[in-house]
């Protein structure tokens, strides 16, 4: 993360024309923004897991014999199980690239419009592999 955030990364040098700067400063606030979304991942992985591993540790570190009601150990790994759900949530959150091409793939459209749309976003025509017989 220090590294990705740092303004110029293991000292890399670059020229002084605009085009390389502009490119630099995307290149920059991508990576600081991968750098958010890892920070978010953390604390959202911290916040879902840590009920229940806290239940786990008082029992085998502090030998505490408390029985919480099943309900409410369900809903701790109910918990526990959200946080898998939530990272497509972050990514849409933090990632334009990502909203981008989901929006493209979840909107309703015609055979022929999903054909184009695909092609352009996946750089090609959807025939356009080779077909070894």
């Amino acid at each position: 993360a220090a590294v990705l955030w740092a303004t110029n990364p293991g000292g890399i040098k670059s020229d002084s024309s605009h085009i390389v700067q502009a490119g630099s400063a995307r290149q920059l606030a991508t990576r600081r923004n991968v750098v958010k979304m890892l920070v978010a991942c953390a604390c959202v992985y911290f916040l879902c897991y840590a009920p229940i591993q806290a239940l786990f540790l008082s029992r085998s570190i502090f030998k505490l014999r408390f029985q919480p009601p099943y309900a409410v150990v369900l809903l701790l790994n109910a918990l526990a199980v959200t946080c898998s759900a939530s990272n497509p949530l972050l990514y849409a959150l933090f990632s334009t690239r990502f909203r981008k091409r989901l929006k493209a793939l979840l909107s309703p459209l015609s055979p022929t419009q999903a054909t184009d749309r695909y092609s352009s976003i996946n750089g090609g025509p959807r025939n356009s592999f080779p077909v070894y017989i």
